[in-house]
């Protein structure tokens, strides 16, 4: 596997747990990404902003293990934000927009910033596909960095994957170790290789499990007007 330069911008991420089964259908729900979609309008205007992409969630593929501190996340909605540098992400996140956001978000959000430790390649945010993150629990994060390397191989090989965005959060935040994010044309590029795969359980989970990695993979589509 042949990795790219990280990207030196620094992220900044604001996931939603609703943690409830039926949140979806409910009408708060739609009002919560009404609400945080037109506050992401106000952030893609600020200085300092590069990208700005709200994602919702689809569908919840299969993981491995437990993440502690955080539990069986169930993100919702993810807002990240692609900042120039450090000083402009501080901006943002002090910004009376973002703090809108936080108190839209409420008491499940986890917020954090973030840089980019290791990259296949820059994910695509112009144009709609299937997106994932998936969120890590690891004791140690070089660890968990070397088994993200060494099962994400098979990714490439058995999915076509051509990009890959990790992240790692500046602060440490209990139960969340690193954050990979990517994207492929459609469903079918990657549910069939998770369904079906039986490498994906005797290689990629396994790999986890052996080096007491807990992974929630989630995906998602864009949330756009």
């Amino acid at each position: 596997m042949t990795l790219s330069e990280p990207d030196p911008r620094q992220a900044l991420v604001l996931a939603f747990d609703s943690n409830a089964p039926r949140f979806r259908r409910a009408r708060h729900y739609r009002t919560l990404t009404a609400g945080l979609n037109a506050l992401a309008d106000r952030l893609r205007a600020m200085p300092g902003a590069a990208e700005v992409v709200l994602f919702k969630s689809i569908l919840t593929p299969p993981g491995r293990g437990h993440l502690p501190g955080i539990g069986r996340v169930t993100f919702d909605l993810v807002l990240l934000i692609w900042c120039h540098d450090v000083e402009a992400a501080a901006r943002i996140e002090a910004s009376d927009a973002f703090q809108a956001m936080r108190d839209q978000a409420g008491s499940r959000a986890v917020i954090f910033q973030a840089r980019n430790v290791r990259r296949i390649g820059p994910v695509d945010h112009s144009r709609p596909g299937v997106f994932l993150f998936n969120w890590f629990a690891a004791q140690d994060v070089a660890q968990n960095l070397a088994v993200w390397e060494h099962t994400a191989g098979w990714f490439q090989d058995v999915t076509h994957l051509d990009n890959s965005t990790v992240l790692q959060p500046i602060t440490p935040i209990e139960g969340l170790s690193i954050v990979n994010h990517c994207r492929w044309d459609r469903l079918r590029d990657i549910l069939p290789a998770l369904i079906f795969r039986r490498s994906f359980r005797s290689f990629v989970l396994a790999n986890f499990a052996a080096n007491r990695v807990a992974a929630r993979p989630i995906l998602y589509r864009m949330v756009t007007r």
